[in-house]
């Protein structure tokens, strides 16, 4: 809220979320909506199944979509739209670094666009793009 030099109030509306905040507010619309997917269904696919393909049914731009799990100190993919999101993730687990790996690794989220151009996994992201 400002006022004008004559007294009277004016209201501004308030700030617009920054584009990160407006990222995790689509990643969380999106879980949301894959929760209340998987809830409804009723699939003989696996949960986990059922939640890669629900991923790309329902978050906007995803093409394809996979889980990765790391047990015994070795990752593994557990379920997977297309070979493409499993070779992304093998291409991760060669490198040791990627959205993924870091994800479990850091216990955190991680939100990108251009994985190609982001500079938190450049190893990674040229790979995939090159290969993918």
């Amino acid at each position: 809220m400002t006022h004008s030099g004559d007294g009277t109030r004016v209201t501004a509306p308030d700030p617009a979320p920054a584009p990160a905040e407006y990222d995790l507010i689509g990643v969380a619309a999106a879980m949301r909506s894959l929760a209340e997917c998987m809830a409804a269904q009723e699939d003989e696919r696996q949960p986990v199944e059922r939640l890669v393909f629900a991923a790309v049914d329902r978050v906007p731009g995803a093409r394809w979509a996979s889980i990765s799990m790391l047990r015994a100190g070795s990752f593994s993919t557990v379920a997977s739209t297309a070979q493409e999101a499993v070779r992304a993730d093998v291409l991760q687990y060669e490198i040791g670094s990627g959205p993924c790996v870091d994800a479990v690794l850091q216990d955190s989220l991680f939100v990108t666009g251009d994985v190609s151009s982001d500079p938190r996994w450049s190893e990674w992201g040229r790979s995939a793009r090159d290969q993918l």
